[in-house]
């Protein structure tokens, strides 16, 4: 059993970022799983967001019922609006 459960999580390491978003949305995920499955996001370099933000737009999709490939590109923008935010100074008051 441990070494089923071993080869799962060396498999859900290797996806790519779009498979495991996939794999998340219709496969029932352990909570375990789903760090594997965050690593496998953050291997793309332009995703920014950190474990809990990742996990929080993959949630939303899934209950909006929304694909693998939107959830993605949903990272991304995420990402790119997070980015945008450090990189412009707060206004002085």
């Amino acid at each position: 059993m441990f070494t089923h459960e071993k080869d799962r999580f060396d498999s859900l390491k290797d996806l790519s970022p779009v498979e495991a978003i996939r794999t998340w949305l219709c496969d029932n995920c352990t909570h375990g799983e789903r760090g594997y499955l965050v690593a496998a996001i953050q291997r793309d370099r332009r995703i920014e967001l950190d474990d809990d933000e990742i996990a929080y737009v993959i949630e939303a999709a899934l209950e909006e019922g929304i694909d693998a490939t939107t959830a993605f590109d949903r990272l991304l923008i995420a990402g790119d609006g997070l980015q945008m935010r450090r990189e412009r100074p707060l206004p002085r008051r």
